[in-house]
């Protein structure tokens, strides 16, 4: 966490270092406020019908990912619920502050994209989670049954 200009470690339970989690978290959300402060780019390269939502999906796919790692190593508690309300308000302060970037307009359906896509990256951190505790818990009573 960054406070008064100085990087804070912060320690979780049992004396883990956390902030190495929340980097990639902080960095990935800096980028979506950069991209979001640059007036109109142009006609994105990527053509298809509702391309400008699958780009906010993916986007906040990634955040939510990224930060429901984060959560996952460094508290208990539920990661899912936590991630799908900071994602949530992230997106839609996002959307507002892009009523004050020149070409650009506050799209409510961008911030529907942005929570669903959160919620997706979240979503499939938590599958993929479960499945590798899955396979590897099978994996070590195969070889303690040997």
């Amino acid at each position: 966490m960054v406070f008064a200009g100085h990087l804070v470690i912060v320690v979780g339970s049992m004396g883990r270092v956390v902030t190495k989690y929340y980097i990639p978290v902080i960095i990935w959300a800096i980028l979506i406020m950069i991209v979001s402060s640059i007036p109109y780019l142009g006609p994105s390269p990527i053509r298809f019908t509702y391309h400008d939502k699958f780009e906010h999906c993916l986007e906040y796919a990634i955040l939510g990912f990224l930060l429901a790692y984060a959560f996952a190593k460094s508290r208990p508690g539920p990661v899912f619920l936590a991630v799908l309300i900071i994602c949530s308000a992230y997106g839609i302060f996002d959307e507002l502050h892009q009523l004050f970037v020149p070409g650009r307009n506050c799209d409510p359906f961008d911030a529907l994209a942005d929570i669903l896509g959160s919620a997706a990256g979240a979503g499939i951190y938590i599958w993929l989670k479960s499945r590798y505790a899955r396979l590897s818990f099978n994996n070590t009573s195969s070889a303690n049954a040997k």
